[in-house]
C-alpha cells in the first residue's frame, strides 16, 4: 500500500484502516489453529505482511508530517471519539500490555486465549514495560516544552501584533511574513515530537513480538489491529447515532406531537 496521485492522507488513512480490518480477519482464523510444519511458511508471511502493513503506515505519515506536522495533533481524518484515544498523533505503546493482558484473560471476543507465556517471556514483558514507560515520559516531556514555547516569542509577539490588526492599528499583510515563519518554526519541533512518538510505539510493537514466539505474536497483533479497527467503528457508529438523532430532534421540533 501506498500514498496514491493526489491522494491526501485522510483517504489514505481510511484505506489503510480498511485493509488491515481485512487482515483482522486473517489474524483471528490463524489465532484458532494450530500451526505445524506445513502451514508454518503461510502464517510467517502473513505476519511479515501486517508488520509491514504498520510501517507503510508510519513511512507515510512521516512525509506528510514533514510538510506539516501539526494538523497530525488534531487530524480531520478522526472523530472527536478516536480523539480520546489519541496520544501525541497515535496509540499508546502502554496500550500493548494492556492489550495482552485483555488477552491473556480471554477478553477479545472472536480471538482465541493467549498462549500461556512462559516465566522467562513474563520477566522480559515487564522489563519492557518499565522500558516504554519510560519513552512515553521522554515524549510527553518534548511535549510539555513545545507548549510552553507558545507563550514566548515570536509566538507572544504574534499574539500582540494579531491584537493590534483587530484594533485596527496596522496591516494584516505586514503579519503574514511572520505568521508564516512562526508556524513553520512550531510545526519543526512538533515533528519531532511525533516521530519519538511514533519511535516508542513501533519499538514496543518490536521488541513485544521478539518476546512471543510465533502463535503468540499473531494473536498479539490480531488484538491490537481489532483495538484499531474497533475504535474507528465505534466512533463511525457513534457519529452516525449522534447525527440520526439530532436529525429526529430536528423533525420533532418543525412537527410537533399533536397530542401535547
Amino acid at each position: 500500500m501506498e500514498l496514491a496521485q493526489n491522494e491526501n492522507f485522510s483517504t489514505f488513512y481510511q484505506r489503510w484502516i480498511t485493509q488491515l480490518g481485512e487482515y483482522v480477519n486473517i489474524l483471528s482464523e490463524l489465532s484458532h489453529q494450530t500451526f505445524d510444519a506445513n502451514n508454518k511458511s503461510n502464517v510467517e508471511a502473513v505476519v511479515e505482511k501486517v508488520i509491514t502493513h504498520h510501517k507503510v503506515y508510519y513511512g507515510i505519515k512521516w512525509a506528510a508530517a514533514h510538510q506539516n506536522a501539526l494538523p497530525f495533533f488534531r487530524p480531520e481524518w478522526l472523530s472527536p471519539m478516536e480523539h480520546g484515544f489519541h496520544w501525541h498523533t497515535g496509540w499508546k505503546p502502554l496500550v500493548a500490555f494492556d492489550i495482552l493482558n485483555t488477552l491473556k484473560n480471554n477478553r477479545v471476543p472472536g480471538l482465541s486465549t493467549l498462549k500461556e507465556l512462559s516465566t522467562e517471556q513474563l520477566e522480559k514483558i515487564e522489563k519492557l514495560k518499565i522500558e516504554i514507560m519510560i519513552e512515553e515520559r521522554k515524549v510527553e516531556r518534548d511535549m510539555e516544552r513545545q507548549q510552553m514555547c507558545i507563550t514566548y516569542p515570536p509566538t507572544f509577539q504574534l499574539a500582540q501584533l494579531m491584537a493590534q490588526v483587530k484594533d485596527g492599528d496596522i496591516a494584516v499583510a505586514n503579519i503574514d511574513a511572520l505568521v508564516d515563519g512562526n508556524m513553520r518554526s512550531f510545526a519543526v519541533p512538533m515533528e519531532r515530537v511525533l516521530k519519538r512518538a511514533d519511535y516508542a510505539r513501533l519499538k514496543t510493537l518490536k521488541l513485544v513480538l521478539e518476546i512471543l514466539d510465533l502463535k503468540q505474536s499473531v494473536q498479539f497483533l490480531a488484538g491490537l489491529s481489532k483495538w484499531l479497527v474497533n475504535i474507528r467503528k465505534w466512533s463511525e457508529k457513534n457519529n452516525n447515532t449522534t447525527t440520526q438523532a439530532s436529525t429526529s430532534a430536528s423533525a420533532s421540533s418543525h412537527h410537533p406531537d399533536i397530542k401535547s
